[in-house]
């Protein structure tokens, strides 16, 4: 049941977040004319850019974590090796 609370009190924003961006479009267009769509145009072709070094940071991370962790395991059997030379 409070799944669906919070469902319906985050819905209203899928209506007013884009109504909002057609509003505040539509005053820029009235206000600065023709630049608004340079504008707008940079806005498009950010959100893909973003994304893309977003995914590229996403892989790198996920690399340098494999290769942390190799070297967290060696370091271990290294020192689990020294532990069992110091004990004999």
């Amino acid at each position: 049941m409070n799944k669906i609370c919070y469902l319906f009190s985050y819905a209203w924003y899928a209506v007013e977040c884009p109504l909002r961006m057609i509003i505040a479009t539509w005053q820029l267009y009235l206000l600065l004319g023709n630049a608004i769509f340079a504008g707008v145009a940079c806005l498009l072709i950010g959100v893909p850019v973003v994304s893309l070094l977003g995914y590229k940071a996403r892989q790198v991370r996920t690399k340098s974590s494999e290769i942390r962790d190799k070297r967290i395991k060696i370091m271990h059997e290294i020192l689990s090796g020294i532990k069992v030379r110091k004990m004999e």
